[in-house]
């Protein structure tokens, strides 16, 4: 076999490959439980994609928008959103390391009736669902809750 027949094989088994291993991450992720909102109107599902090769060889997102290569990564995960009652898909995050940073968001915009839930800085939904009053004000309320914490704990510091 010639050299440039074998570099254009292996090239385009690679490219196949690493395309392939895109899909199946997500199609046979396991679930890790759920959590619902605070007001029992949303539940977020992390999963465990499923990967066969090292860490280091998935690229990682970055804030920014960017991707790095050769990372070790602490808990891969990706979340889907649906609404409780329904069992609507709302949206999902793309594969990031959880273990750096997976904060959840469940907020409301300020002034309209969008909501916005996201996890790691990865917005899920901007969406219409689970607005009504009673959410909001039981969104409100737990707002309302966490704020008082991060204010005592902020007091405590010395």
């Amino acid at each position: 076999m010639r050299a440039h027949t074998l570099i254009a094989t292996l090239a385009i088994a690679s490219v196949t490959v690493h395309e392939v291993s895109n899909w199946w991450e997500k199609a046979w992720a396991t679930p890790d439980g759920g959590v619902l909102s605070p007001d029992g109107c949303l539940r977020l599902v992390p999963f465990t994609p499923y990967w066969i090769l090292p860490s280091i060889f998935h690229e990682q997102p970055i804030g920014n928008g960017s991707t790095s290569w050769g990372a070790i990564w602490e808990a891969p995960a990706f979340y889907r959103l649906y609404v409780e009652e329904t069992g609507m898909f709302l949206g999902e995050t793309p594969t990031f390391d959880a273990g750096v940073y997976s904060e959840i968001f469940w907020g409301l915009h300020q002034g309209d009736r969008t909501r916005k839930v996201s996890v790691g800085g990865y917005t899920l939904a901007n969406t219409t669902q689970c607005t009504d009053p009673q959410s909001r004000q039981k969104m409100d309320f737990y707002h309302s809750k966490v704020a008082a914490r991060i204010r005592e704990l902020s007091e405590r510091k010395p």
